[in-house]
């Protein structure tokens, strides 16, 4: 058991000896990819210019809701991931009933020493 617990040490915080000084210090990916939709897209792909990276998605995204190829779930996903993009995702609300509402019974613990 003692050793389970020297093993522990090495993965507890703050003093953990593996990662000293937290995450590093380069770039994450998704700021790359956020800095990259900036980019021209004939940087990717020779055969589409005139557009940034952020631009040639949104247009590849209209083309799925109404390229006549796709299925129906296809076109139904991407226009749902365009409305969310533009008006935000639908708040969901849950509703308890009468029926659903239980009373719960806290009982006190007594400490035994």
């Amino acid at each position: 058991m003692s050793n389970l617990k020297e093993i522990g040490k090495n993965t507890q915080f703050p003093n953990n000896p593996i990662n000293k000084k937290g995450a590093p210090k380069g770039k994450r990916v998704s700021t790359i990819l956020k800095e990259l939709l900036d980019v021209d897209i004939s940087t990717f792909d020779k055969t589409k210019k005139g557009m940034n990276v952020n631009q040639a998605l949104a247009v590849e995204l209209l083309a799925m809701a109404f390229h006549s190829d796709n299925t129906p779930s296809e076109k139904i996903n991407a226009i749902k991931t365009i409305l969310e993009r533009i008006e935000g995702k639908p708040q969901q609300s849950i509703e308890i009933g009468q029926a659903e509402q239980k009373v719960i019974n806290i009982k006190p613990i007594h400490w035994v020493s």
